[in-house]
């Protein structure tokens, strides 16, 4: 359930799929979810977004989808 989020995101990014993508919220937030790439960097859900960046700093940062999560 922790890469829910992600995954649902990938259905309206495509081109992101294979990538190390965080879903979360700016500098001071936390991490909502993850792709299984970026968690191959440790970058777990409910860690600080900045410590996440450090992990992984290649990875694609995206704002959580909320209406896409209640349509799915």
């Amino acid at each position: 359930m922790d890469a829910f989020y992600a995954s649902a995101t990938l259905l309206s990014h495509p081109d992101l799929v294979g990538t190390p993508v965080i879903i979360g919220g700016g500098n001071r937030g936390v991490v909502l979810s993850a792709t299984y790439e970026a968690r191959r960097f440790g970058v777990a859900s409910a860690m600080p977004m900045s410590r996440a960046r450090r992990l992984c700093p290649q990875a694609v940062v995206l704002a959580p989808e909320h209406e896409l999560y209640s349509r799915i």
